[in-house]
Order: structure tokens, then sequence, then C-alpha cells
């Protein structure tokens, strides 16, 4: 008889140390797509982003192809994430003296800027998800923003 822990009373325990199959192999189909199954592919873009010309530099025997010789003959494409980019503004604050009472005028800042130098909403919102949601101790964070910081330079 196979009784065993998964379909009797008898306890995990009595297993031994015999690891049972993750999956039944009672199964007899064929991996991969099925037979009648309509299959489908990435489609190409009519405007890509980006296009990068590949085109041949000269001839084994010297000649230099003109842009008139050289013809279209097969369209390949990326889909990519772009390289994440941290974005700075800076905020210019200018001050002017009246001409009539002699009073210094200065331009206000928006209310969220702080200090000299400080993150935006998005980095602290991406901090706080790599934190909260991927479990990332807040000092890695740091490094990773500081990295951003190093590839934006």
């Amino acid at each position: 008889m196979n009784s065993n822990s998964k379909n009797s009373s008898r306890p995990p325990s009595s297993a031994g140390y015999k690891k049972q199959p993750a999956f039944s192999k009672k199964a007899n189909g064929k991996k991969g797509g099925q037979r009648g199954h309509k299959g489908s592919t990435l489609q190409q873009v009519a405007t890509p982003d980006e296009v990068v010309r590949c085109v041949p530099e000269k001839c084994s025997c010297g000649h230099v192809f003109s842009q008139s010789e050289l013809i279209l003959s097969e369209k390949r494409q990326v889909f990519d994430l772009p390289q994440p980019k941290l974005r700075v503004t800076e905020y210019q604050v200018h001050q002017a003296n009246c001409p009539v009472c002699g009073k210094t005028n200065k331009g206000v800042v928006p209310g969220n800027i702080k200090a000299p130098v400080q993150y935006g909403h998005g980095v602290k919102a991406y901090i706080t998800m790599l934190n909260v949601h991927y479990n990332l101790p807040y000092k890695k964070n740091t490094v990773i923003v500081q990295g951003f910081i190093w590839l934006s330079g």
C-alpha cells in the first residue's frame, strides 16, 4: 500500500528522508507550443525611438561605399528599458534693489525646497519603495541613489 503523510493520517515525520518529486510526471504531453495553438511574437514598431545604421565600411578589395550604393536589407529592433538618470533642477534666487524706495526684494523658492541640495519627491518615493516593498536597508538605498548621481554626472 502506498500510504504517506499526504494521503493518510501518518505524520510528515514518518516519511523518512526520501524526498518526494515536486511535480507528478503522469502527463505525457509534449513541452512547448501544442499543435493547433496560434503562436504570436513581438512585433516591430513603425517609429522607433532611435535608429542605428549598420553600414559596411569598405569592401575587402578596398572600395569605399557611397550613400547611393547602400540598400536597406533588414531591420532588427530591441525593446529595452532606458538607463535611469537623475534630473537635477536648479532654482536660482535673484534679488533687486528698488530704485524708488531702496528696498531689497528677493525671489521666493517653492516651499518644499528647504536646503541648498536635497532629494526630490521621486527619489524619496523610490527609496521608500526599495525599503518597504523590496526590504532593502536605507544605507543600501542611499548607495543606489548615489550611484545614479554618479552615472548622471
